[in-house]
């Protein structure tokens, strides 16, 4: 089971000059195991980079909630989170020039099929700053241009789902 507890981490403050706050990730995985990420462009410095769906944990929310809402609103594509299957990673990143430092948990959803991605409910900042949702092999995702984020996703692939074929490469963390 990928279970890891984020409580200690949470509380923690983040180092100077960064920012940090209660944030979560979905990796969507259809039958293909193909992996669903978003390519963006930072709107202050026009940056651009690859990472799963997800945001910010909004006052009453839990994770899991955050966990669907953000999917919805950033893909359109509704999903049961897999039970057991959360993971943090470390994240630490620069978007809208701020730095942000801090444990992340990242989920595991299955789809029946790749669906398109059609944003639901993009907030004023992701308006704009959203290039393209795209269904990637892992050989696809290693042969990305654009950073991916985080540079370690293929370790938090292997301990979501141990037997993909991230597990039989040691590329992109």
């Amino acid at each position: 089971m990928a279970e890891s507890h984020a409580a200690e981490s949470q509380a923690a403050e983040p180092p100077a000059g960064t920012t940090w706050r209660q944030t979560v990730r979905v990796i969507c995985l259809d039958p293909a195991r193909r992996i669903l990420l978003l390519h963006w462009r930072d709107p202050v410095d026009g940056h651009l980079l690859w990472e799963p769906p997800g945001g910010g944990i909004e006052p009453g929310e839990d994770e899991v909630t955050a966990a669907h809402r953000e999917l919805l609103e950033e893909t359109g594509i509704e999903v049961t989170l897999e039970s057991g299957r959360r993971v943090l990673v470390h994240r630490d990143t620069w978007w809208c020039g701020r730095r942000y430092v801090g444990e992340e948990p990242f989920f595991l959803a299955r789809v029946p099929a790749a669906h398109p991605v059609r944003p639901a409910a993009l907030t004023t900042e992701e308006d704009g700053a959203l290039i393209e949702g795209r269904w990637l092999t892992w050989p696809e995702v290693h042969a990305l241009t654009d950073p991916l984020e985080p540079p370690t996703l293929g370790k938090a692939l292997r301990a979501l789902d141990p037997g993909g074929p991230w597990s039989r490469t040691s590329g992109c963390g």
